[in-house]
């Protein structure tokens, strides 16, 4: 029984591992899209101020 009870806390920790990767994967895909966004309105802010310089 013993044995059963730490196979199932394992299964447990597993998916709070599968879980907590999950996460992860999905913060990176939307830290990578903020930076993807940062770069085009730096771009963009770049471009303004090269229009407007003496």
């Amino acid at each position: 029984q013993q044995q059963l009870a730490g196979m199932d806390q394992m299964v447990l920790a597993m998916e709070s591992i599968k879980q907590a990767s999950g996460q992860n994967v999905d913060g990176a895909r939307q830290l990578e899209a903020s930076a993807r966004g940062l770069a085009d309105l730096g771009q963009k802010l770049k471009e303004q101020a090269d229009r407007y310089q003496v």
